[in-house]
């Protein structure tokens, strides 16, 4: 309360200091101090009163002290328009009112320009194309809260709704006519000139044209909240079901999956190049926009995958409302977009980077006395990858240490991000990062994904019972093989 009250005490004196200038000392502080012309508080009188950037990052800083306590309001508000609300609920009760400032009127301000935000919230249905697989047997697909409609099928049962959006709103007048001058239009030349489309017919081209270049939409729910925050909340949990794809189905079968405001490779492209005698040489190219794989890929979702599909549902339902997911939930999370990143990547070095990074977000708990973070995550990942390597757990750490090798070269110089090899060490790392969180998923969901309690330090205990339960195992099976 109390550093609101100076916060709003420095934005007082701004105003009063902007006022006291005269027109030509205005324009000459601008021109010295030219940002400051564009933080100010609309006025309907004045046009506008000038707080200059101070006054602006003091209303921010009031913003964030009042959303620091409250996670899902914090989630739920696009910042800006509650700096936005703030300015006007400062304007109306403290230059206008003439309000004295003191801890309560600056409080009850905050309060009122936070319920001004909230009638700004609404719940939304996004619809977000996507590019996935091709396929003519599965009309849908539906990864925990983000359920995905072959575009074709989604304008089939949305035809009803678009059609009767076109309808909406009169004519635009074409080139800036006068009113007048349309009115007096002859129907002869009414006839011969095509009727201007309206804006909302015009809009619902653009969706046709748009969702038409991509082969599946995202239908996403949002709870209520800002609407800017409500279409990036719906963006990432689409992003968060394909990345699963990716995370099941592996990078070989999903590097085109996407969704479109993340840009791909050009399905449509040329090379020119011109030979030794002069000519020139074109080559055009025709590439998928989407991945090309059978049914029975989709078919294995559900039928080979069952529980992968399951535990990952768990962890995107927990993530769909705006309270903090479970730390064991925003763990995978985290882990589980660098490794969709990754996959998307078409840099093979970055992609190492990147999936040594999902690594480290999945095992990582910060360092020790006695280890550091590397030894720490390889020995963790280790015990995981085992599972799917089979043989000694030697064998798994030796894997790891191979792949964490690769990314430490990469980042400190000593391997170049151009060696011929750069491609085989990339899928060799993706496939260990895959199996990796896979069993990482499956070892949090027997310790209770959704548990609220397992923050950094009750996991570290955890983990630690993972490590010696995985270093008795192979005490005693080189007890047995020696024997």
């Amino acid at each position: 309360m109390k550093e609101d009250l100076q916060d709003a005490e420095v934005i007082a004196e701004k105003v009063l200091w902007f006022f006291r200038l005269s027109p030509q000392e205005l324009m000459a502080h601008f021109a010295a101090h030219r940002d400051d012309a564009f933080h100010y508080i609309p006025d309907p009188t004045r046009n506008m009163v000038f707080i200059g950037q101070e006054g602006t990052r003091r209303f921010r800083a009031i913003a964030r002290r009042f959303l620091h306590n409250q996670p899902e309001n914090r989630r739920r508000t696009n910042r800006q328009v509650f700096v936005d609300c703030l300015k006007l609920e400062f304007h109306r009760r403290f230059v206008q009112a003439g309000e004295g400032l003191d801890g309560d009127r600056v409080q009850a301000m905050i309060s009122a320009a936070f319920r001004d935000t909230e009638k700004s919230f609404s719940a939304l249905r996004h619809y977000v194309p996507c590019a996935i697989f091709y396929s003519e047997n599965f009309p849908e697909i539906v990864v925990g809260p983000v359920r995905f409609t072959q575009t074709d099928q989604f304008l089939k049962a949305n035809a009803e709704a678009l059609a009767a959006h076109r309808k909406r709103g009169a004519a635009r007048p074409a080139d800036g006519a006068p009113e007048a001058e349309k009115v007096q239009a002859s129907e002869d030349s009414a006839a011969k000139t095509p009727k201007p489309k309206s804006f909302s017919a015009s809009m619902v081209d653009r969706v046709f044209s748009h969702f038409g270049d991509y082969g599946w939409i995202a239908e996403v729910d949002v709870p209520a909240c800002s609407a800017k925050v409500s279409y990036e909340h719906a963006l990432s949990l689409t992003r968060a079901a394909l990345n699963v794809l990716k995370l099941i189905l592996g990078r070989h079968h999903t590097y085109r999956v996407r969704t479109a405001e993340n840009r791909g490779h050009a399905p449509k492209s040329a090379k020119l190049c011109r030979d030794e005698e002069g000519n020139l040489q074109i080559s055009a190219l025709n590439t998928p926009d989407q991945n090309v794989l059978g049914d029975e890929y989709l078919e294995a979702l559900a039928k080979d995958f069952p529980v992968d599909l399951r535990q990952a549902t768990v962890v995107l339902t927990h993530a769909a409302g705006f309270a903090d997911p479970p730390p064991l939930c925003r763990r995978f999370l985290d882990a589980l977009s660098w490794y969709g990143d990754a996959v998307n990547e078409p840099s093979a070095a970055a992609r190492i980077v990147k999936f040594v990074t999902a690594i480290e977000a999945m095992c990582g708990t910060g360092p020790e006395r006695v280890r550091g973070v590397t030894e720490i995550v390889t020995g963790r990942a280790s015990i995981w990858l085992q599972r799917w390597l089979g043989g000694s757990l030697a064998d798994a750490q030796a894997h790891v240490a191979k792949i964490y090798d690769w990314r430490s070269g990469l980042v400190h110089g000593s391997l170049s991000p151009f060696d011929e090899d750069m491609a085989e060490f990339s899928r060799t790392t993706e496939e260990a990062t895959r199996r990796i969180l896979l069993n990482g998923l499956d070892y949090f969901t027997f310790l209770g994904i959704a548990d609220p309690k397992f923050t950094m330090r009750p996991l570290r205990e955890k983990f630690r019972e993972l490590e010696k339960q995985a270093g008795e195992t192979k005490t005693n099976g080189d007890s047995a093989s020696k024997t």
